[in-house]
C-alpha cells in the first residue's frame, strides 16, 4: 500500500495558541517543553477547534508521539519487521498513538517501555509537530515529536526489543543521513519521515 503524505505544517499562530491552551512553559528560543499534562480528549477537542483551517476543515482524529531517544550523541532507531505490510524492514524512531486518558508524558514513557523495555524518567523536550493525511478519505493525524536524552553510556542500557520489531541500533546523525540516502528509513523525501522527524535537533543546539 502506497501512502501519500499531505503535509500541513502548524503555523506560528496555531503553535502559540496550542502552547497557551496547554499551559506549557516554553523557551521561545529553544522550544523546550517542561510540562505537558493534558488528557488526550482535551487535546483533540482543542486541536480540532483551532486547526480546522489547515486540515481541510476536517476534525483531528489521531494524535501520536514520536520519540527521538539520544545517548552519547547517538540516536536509537528500531527496524520494522521485514514481513510488515507497511514499510517492511525500514528504520524508524520510537513512538505510537496516544491512548484515551493518557497525558503526552505518560504516552512517551509507555511507548519506550513497550518497544525497547526501558523505563525513562527524563523530561521530554518538544522538537516539532506536524499534521498529515494518508489520502482524502483518511483521518487527520497530528504528530508530536520529542527528544529524550539519556544520561550515562549506551552500554548501561539493556534494550529488550518488542517482538514485532526486527532490530535496533544507535546511530549518529551523520550515519542516519547515510541510511536515508540508501533508502533504509521511512519517508526518504518526506518531512515526516524518520530523518525529517530529527530535523530540529540541530536548531535546538545551535
Amino acid at each position: 500500500m502506497k501512502i501519500r503524505y499531505d503535509i500541513k505544517p502548524l503555523s506560528l499562530d496555531h503553535t502559540q495558541e496550542l502552547t497557551k491552551w496547554f499551559n506549557l512553559f516554553v523557551d521561545q528560543d529553544l522550544g523546550v517543553v517542561e510540562n505537558f499534562h493534558v488528557s488526550v480528549e482535551s487535546e483533540t477537542e482543542y486541536i480540532s477547534k483551532y486547526l480546522s483551517d489547515i486540515v481541510n476543515d476536517q476534525p483531528l482524529q489521531i494524535v501520536s508521539v514520536i520519540i527521538a531517544l539520544e545517548c552519547e550523541s547517538k540516536f536509537l532507531l528500531v527496524q520494522r519487521s521485514k514481513t510488515d505490510d507497511i514499510f517492511p524492514g525500514k528504520w524508524q524512531n520510537l513512538g505510537g498513538k496516544i491512548e484515551v486518558g493518557e497525558t503526552v508524558e505518560d504516552s512517551i514513557k509507555r511507548e519506550v517501555k513497550e518497544e525497547i523495555g526501558l523505563k525513562i524518567d527524563k523530561t521530554p523536550v518538544f522538537l516539532q509537530s506536524y499534521s498529515w493525511k494518508k489520502d482524502n478519505n483518511s483521518k487527520v493525524r497530528l504528530g508530536l515529536i520529542f527528544l529524550v536524552s539519556l544520561e550515562g553510556r549506551i552500554k548501561d542500557y539493556h534494550i529488550k526489543l518488542d517482538a514485532e520489531l526486527q532490530d535496533f541500533g544507535w546511530f549518529t546523525l551523520e550515519e542516519i543521513y547515510k541510511m536515508n540516502r540508501k533508502d533504509m528509513l521511512i519517508g526518504k523525501k518526506s518531512p515526516t519521515g524518520t530523518l525529517g522527524q530529527l530535523s530540529q535537533i540541530g536548531n535546538l543546539r545551535s
